[in-house]
């Protein structure tokens, strides 16, 4: 019984990431965007007030590749720099109301796909859908925890 489980959980992951992805990628080309520049995005929704050295220990790149990526973003109106309030001399990253809205957009988009599935189900497959999400949530929680990421509890 697991492995027929796990066999069906595992198709139905690689095809619903498999979509998401596609559809990202879409995304992505309508607004010119590669994968850098839209991990520089999400990174600094969740980091605003960056430094360029932050980013690019985040990403994992050189200083100067992060700074080539800040540029071309900052040209395209995604992004902007200012002088840290409490020393001048560095620099901090910021979203401009566009990066903000492409972020917004992303997100938005990112599980759209998961609502029209939701939209299709009956009252009777919505309610085991919801069981089992739940299920899902708490065992991924305990087994798989992450500091920085926290699903929200419901008191439904």
């Amino acid at each position: 019984m697991q492995a027929e489980l796990s066999q069906f959980t595992t198709q139905w992951l690689e095809y619903a990431v498999r979509w998401s992805m596609r559809q990202q990628q879409r995304e992505m080309q309508i607004h010119g965007l590669s994968h850098a520049k839209l991990h520089t995005l999400f990174y600094l929704h969740y980091h605003p007030q960056s430094r360029l050295v932050d980013l690019a220990r985040y990403t994992g790149v050189s200083r100067a590749a992060s700074s080539q990526l800040v540029d071309g973003m900052e040209s395209q109106g995604l992004i902007s720099r200012a002088a840290d309030s409490s020393d001048r001399r560095i620099k901090t990253l910021a979203l401009t109301e566009k990066g903000q809205a492409l972020v917004l957009s992303f997100q938005t988009n990112r599980f759209k796909w998961l609502q029209l599935l939701i939209e299709s189900f009956t009252p009777e497959e919505a309610d085991a859908f919801k069981g089992m999400t739940e299920l899902l949530n708490r065992k991924v929680r305990e087994l798989f925890p992450d500091p920085d990421f926290e699903i929200e509890k419901t008191d439904n």
